[in-house]
C-alpha cells in the first residue's frame, strides 16, 4: 500500500514540474532581456511552440534577419528571431538586407498586437529612403519575425 508521504511527495513533485513548465513556457520580456543575445531557446506564444533566435542588444536589434539566406542558418529548427526591447516602445522595422518574406508579429506582455503577413524583400539594392517602414501598431516590448504563416493569430 502507498503511504501518505510517498503521495505528498508525488504531488509536490508534480506541483514543482508544473510551475516550472508555465515559467519556462511563458516567458515575459522581461525575463528574456537577461537571456545572452543570440541564444536559441524553445519558447511559446500562445499555445504554440516555437525554436526561436532572442536578440536583444542594440547591434543585434538593428541588424536583425539582414543579410541572411534563410531563417535558420544554423540548421538547428530555428523558427524566427525574437526581438526583445529595453523597454516598451513603438518601434519601425524595415527589410533592409533581407532576402526573403516574413511575417512581423508585434507583441505586448506576450499578447499579439498586431501583424504584418508576407512582408516582402525590397525588390532592388535602392538607397536606404526607398525601403518601406512598418511600425508598431502600439507599444510593444518584443517582435518576432518568422516565415510567412508559421504562426496562427
Amino acid at each position: 500500500m502507498i503511504s501518505i508521504k510517498k503521495i505528498l511527495f508525488l504531488l509536490f513533485s508534480l506541483l514543482i514540474i508544473f510551475v516550472g513548465w508555465q515559467f519556462y513556457s511563458n516567458q515575459s520580456a522581461t525575463d528574456l532581456r537577461n537571456v545572452p543575445d543570440r541564444s536559441v531557446i524553445e519558447w511559446q506564444l500562445n499555445s504554440e511552440e516555437l525554436k526561436v533566435e532572442v536578440v536583444n542588444s542594440a547591434e543585434s536589434i538593428e541588424f536583425g534577419l539582414g543579410g541572411r539566406e534563410k531563417l535558420d542558418v544554423n540548421d538547428i529548427g530555428e523558427e524566427g528571431m525574437l526581438f526583445v526591447f529595453p523597454e516598451e516602445s513603438r518601434p519601425t522595422f524595415w527589410m533592409k538586407g533581407m532576402i526573403f518574406p516574413i511575417d512581423i508579429i508585434w507583441l505586448s506582455e506576450g499578447e499579439i498586437v498586431g501583424v504584418e503577413r508576407n512582408v516582402q524583400p525590397p525588390e532592388s539594392e535602392g538607397g536606404e529612403t526607398e525601403l518601406e517602414l512598418y511600425l508598431a501598431p502600439q507599444a510593444v516590448d518584443m517582435v518576432l519575425e518568422t516565415e510567412p504563416g508559421r504562426v496562427s493569430w
